[in-house]
């Protein structure tokens, strides 16, 4: 008969549908020598293909997401001297500084950084 799952209890423990008390609740293999010829049961083999088809199809969804973001972001490597790089590295070590002060309020240092690095490109763009 069916019942609900108490608080606590996995639905697996519950019996299925169409078992009784004396079948078990798990994959049934047919019994004799045709048990022998048919190797594992149907459902067994439908899961090792299922598993064998997402893992293909999470190969697949990594290989482009690797691709998009190749082509969505781009790297810019700066000289040392320019006026960019030295802003976002004094910018990094200030963060630094300040975090051994006050590490709850400051956030996260790349949004520091690349505040910097955007105030001296308007700078430089605007002659301020």
């Amino acid at each position: 008969s069916a019942r609900a799952c108490r608080v606590g209890e996995s639905a697996s423990a519950l019996p299925r549908a169409g078992a009784t008390s004396s079948q078990p609740t798990g994959l049934v293999r047919p019994r004799g020598s045709k048990a022998a010829r048919l190797g594992p049961a149907r459902s067994e083999i439908d899961q090792q293909r299922l598993l064998v088809n997402t893992a293909k199809l999470t190969m697949q969804n990594m290989s482009v997401c690797q691709r998009l973001a190749g082509d969505v972001e781009k790297s810019f490597l700066l000289p040392q001297a320019s006026k960019v790089a030295t802003v976002a590295n004094a910018s990094g070590a200030a963060y630094f500084a300040a975090r051994k002060k006050e590490a709850a309020t400051l956030g996260r240092p790349h949004v520091h950084v690349w505040a910097a690095i955007v105030k001296e490109l308007v700078a430089s763009k605007t002659g301020t």
